[in-house]
């Protein structure tokens, strides 16, 4: 487990990054239902611009790096433009004949789910150091809430057919929380070559899972290690031979493992396999580091 965590390829990019294929994940989901690809157009906009203005926010209020290079006020503006133009697309929905008999159940949808988002990210704000309990509520609110609905949104203007908008959902919730793994596993890479401080991994599973499970005199020591070995490697090493001997490195993996297999179960019970289905399944297979299904 160790070399894995070493073994890691730094050129590929950040798994939280928006690829092409996450923002389709409306489009893939109703056609994959039965729809037409450019049906859910309007929610693939919504979704996409949604996700962005979160992102804005998200970066604001954690103080992290933005992804472009805007001052806090200008990316709030932003963000605030693109909530609006966000709904404006959702609207288009009604107006539409192949989307206006489903509208009603996605407006729903995308207003429930994001005020879910709103929960978690407020108690990600307020709860500096959560505990384990609590890294799992603020992961299901956020990201597992925020895929779910583009999953669900999707297939709903396929299908009314509820258990199979329920293994859509389950899909997109499943997909949500494996990205939101992969960008703890992620962090730790980013740590190992110095791009980001030891605070930052204070909120990643690994280190939440220790701080459960460990002594206080090695957990104080973690801790003490994590804020001063940016640039020290010997105390790198230390870390990762404490996350490795302590199980946090197996848990996490196990952890990828098990989500990533739940939303595949989720796919394939959804109905018969298809082009749409099968890209579906390459978003998850291509998520996966090869260090960890090798």
């Amino acid at each position: 487990m160790r070399q894995a965590i070493y073994s890691r390829n730094t050129k590929n990019k950040d798994q939280g990054n928006t690829s092409v294929e996450w923002i389709v994940l409306p489009c893939l989901c109703c056609q994959a239902a039965g729809g037409e690809y450019l049906w859910a157009e309007n929610v693939c906009a919504a979704w996409f611009l949604f996700h962005n203005a979160a992102r804005l926010m998200d970066n604001i209020e954690d103080k992290d790096t933005p992804d472009i290079n805007l001052p806090p006020e200008i990316s709030l503006s932003a963000a605030t433009g693109l909530f609006f133009t966000a709904q404006y697309a959702i609207n288009r929905l009604f107006q539409h004949p192949d989307t206006k008999n489903a509208a009603n159940d996605i407006n729903k949808a995308f207003i429930s789910k994001l005020l879910i988002m709103c929960e978690g990210q407020h108690q990600d704000i307020v709860q500096k150091s959560p505990n384990l309990k609590q890294y799992w509520q603020i992961a299901e609110k956020k990201s597992a809430s925020f895929f779910s609905l583009a999953t669900y949104s999707g297939a709903r203007i396929a299908t009314r057919n509820r258990r199979i908008l329920k293994e859509f959902e389950q899909y997109g919730y499943h997909l949500g929380l494996l990205i939101q793994l992969l960008d703890d596993l992620e962090d730790i890479y980013k740590w190992l070559r110095s791009d980001l401080t030891g605070q930052h991994l204070s909120s990643c599973l690994p280190f939440i899972y220790l701080i459960e499970v460990l002594p206080e005199t090695e957990k104080k020591l973690l801790v003490e290690y994590l804020a001063e070995g940016m640039n020290d490697h010997s105390k790198k090493t230390s870390v990762i031979d404490t996350l490795d001997k302590n199980g946090a490195v197996l848990y996490l993996f196990s952890e990828i493992e098990r989500h990533s297999s739940l939303a595949i179960s989720s796919l394939e019970k959804a109905g018969a396999r298809s082009p749409a289905k099968e890209k579906l399944h390459q978003i998850i297979n291509q998520l996966i580091p090869p260090q960890i299904i090798s």
